[in-house]
């Protein structure tokens, strides 16, 4: 069960994963919606290395303070912009 789990999540990383600066077309973007409408019941019981590997191919990375309780996420889709700060000056 866990692997078709984990074959499904890679599925569904693949069918965002479009080439760079093309627009999706309106059935793209049903078909990637509607096989994400149940990913939070996927990822809960999904192999943690699988979780991984699938956050990593999405630019995500996640990291949790035990002491705080506190976790932190980021999103940096690979490829979206380059690093530094608007205002930085030319």
């Amino acid at each position: 069960m866990a692997e078709v789990q984990g074959e499904r999540l890679h599925a569904e990383v693949d069918l965002g994963a479009g080439v760079p600066g093309e627009q999706m077309t309106k059935e793209q973007v049903r078909t990637l919606v509607l096989a994400l409408h149940d990913i939070a019941s996927v990822l809960a019981t999904a192999d943690p290395k699988l979780k991984a590997e699938a956050y990593a191919e999405l630019g995500v990375s996640i990291a949790y303070d035990h002491e705080r309780r506190v976790v932190t996420v980021e999103a940096r889709p690979r490829g979206a912009c380059a690093n530094g700060r608007v205002g930085e000056g030319t």
